[in-house]
């Protein structure tokens, strides 16, 4: 939590205020919504073509023939599946995307979703003041519909944050088991953690039997290093440093270098 910060020469204090000050500058960075555009596609044509077909519904046929030709090994889309997911089980999710299409046309589907993230703002500097000190990180909202699960990725590596309540909790365990049936790739559980925030022990306990997890407190390690809020050590970050070394040491070992000798150091 941002407890001041910094605008023009005051220095503001007011939680509503300080995320005013945010949000004015995202808008900044980002702009703004531009203003709906209409035309005639009529016009476009200087001869006589007809048009009428483009105004149709979408056909299953149609509809099929986009999905085949999907590129395969890209980026997942907002909702974690790749392509290949979407080709692969076509038969059992075709009702679903071809009743978002008929929505889509119909004027009925709300797309604004698509682009929904919550905006987490992440100090660059030690002691940050201003609205420039920070940098934007934002957690998808994977289930805009239901009880809200947010997901922030990095690498090959997933944190989800959800209300730690047992209806949503048993809810994220049913949504594992299917992604795990339906991709065929299993959740390790036992490699899982639970970070509770501000839970009596009974509660955690009771959404770790329900997870099947073990429970945990920051800081945790990620990467060989520490999660924390707070600003590492120089000796925390030397057990790291001598296993690379040690590991450097092994390849120049077994590399031959005929015109020169090559050194290196880690400060």
């Amino acid at each position: 939590m941002v407890l001041h910060l910094k605008h023009g020469d005051h220095l503001i204090t007011d939680e509503q205020q300080i995320q005013q000050i945010f949000v004015d500058d995202m808008r900044g960075t980002l702009g703004t919504a531009r203003p709906t555009l209409s035309f005639d596609v009529s016009n476009l044509y200087s001869d006589t073509h007809d048009l009428t077909s483009l105004d149709h519904p979408f056909s299953e046929l149609e509809i099929q023939f986009a999905v085949a030709s999907l590129a395969a090994n890209k980026a997942s889309g907002p909702d974690g599946l790749p392509n290949e997911f979407i080709k692969t089980f076509w038969p059992l999710v075709k009702g679903d995307i071809i009743q978002a299409f008929h929505q889509f046309y119909n004027g009925r589907l709300d797309l604004r979703e698509i682009n929904r993230a919550n905006i987490n703002m992440i100090p660059k500097i030690d002691s940050p003041t201003d609205a420039k000190d920070f940098r934007p990180i934002s957690i998808i909202n994977l289930t805009p519909n239901s009880s809200p699960i947010m997901a922030l990725q990095y690498a090959d590596d997933i944190a989800f944050i959800l209300k730690a309540d047992i209806k949503t909790v048993t809810t994220f365990k049913i949504m594992l088991r299917l992604f795990s049936k339906m991709s065929s790739l299993e959740v390790n559980y036992s490699k899982s953690t639970i970070i509770p925030f501000n839970l009596h022990q009974h509660q955690y306990e009771v959404i770790s039997a329900i997870m099947g997890c073990t429970i945990s407190q920051l800081s945790i390690t990620y990467l060989g290093l520490p999660l924390t809020v707070k600003k590492l050590a120089r000796r925390t970050y030397m057990k790291l440093i001598e296993k690379l070394q040690y590991r450097l040491q092994g390849w120049q070992g077994n590399c031959s270098v005929e015109e020169e000798d090559c050194s290196f150091s880690i400060q």
